[in-house]
């Protein structure tokens, strides 16, 4: 993966429930700029963190738990192994309803296929085949996916701000904010929350 798949993979990410989570707890305390740099702080520091963390892995293709073995030991790898196990079962089985529910939305609204189990088991068959295809299947995934993200978010900005740009100005954008706890707080928890 070169820096541009890189920068795309952490972009997309960053573009997450837990993203939109902290980004919408955030809204009527502080403002747009300070929110938007909440978010921004946060991602930066799970991105320097997995880096650091996933050095040897992606530049030797070591796996976690054999790095793990010079810290906890060949036995001691049993822990960390289910700390990273348990939260990675559970957002896989979260995060393929999430994925399955918006596919199943668009389908039924453009073409009226409504159909959430369908969708459920193919999302889930994806992640998959995207498991079995290792670093060149996320690389792929996440050059192509994080262009249509993007696109997505300027669509739904726009659309956001063409309909309801007179109460985002007056609840976002004037709105004095704090610099303080509720500022920091928001990165701190999702920092911790995503290193789980």
């Amino acid at each position: 993966m070169g820096r541009a798949s890189y920068f795309l993979a952490w972009f997309g990410g960053c573009v997450s429930i837990g993203t939109f989570a902290m980004g919408s707890s955030v809204v009527g305390t502080l403002n747009l700029l300070q929110a938007t740099l909440a978010i921004a702080i946060g991602c930066f520091v799970i991105g320097i963190a997995l880096a650091l963390n996933g050095a040897a892995g992606y530049k030797y293709g070591i796996p976690f738990m054999v790095q793990a073995r010079s810290a906890f030991g060949f036995a001691g790898t049993r822990l960390p192994g289910l700390v990273r196990a348990v939260p990675a079962i559970v957002w896989y089985g979260f995060q393929s309803w999430i994925g399955a529910g918006a596919l199943n939305m668009v389908s039924a609204t453009l073409f009226g296929f409504d159909n959430l189990v369908f969708y459920f088991i193919t999302f889930q068959f994806l992640q998959i085949g995207l498991s079995v295809m290792g670093f060149q299947g996320i690389k792929w995934l996440e050059n192509i996916g994080s262009a249509f993200i993007l696109l997505s978010l300027m669509y739904m900005f726009y659309a956001t701000v063409q309909r309801y740009g007179d109460e985002l100005s007056a609840s976002l954008l004037t709105m004095e904010g704090s610099w303080g706890m509720p500022f920091w707080g928001p990165p701190c928890c999702f920092s911790a929350f995503t290193a789980l």
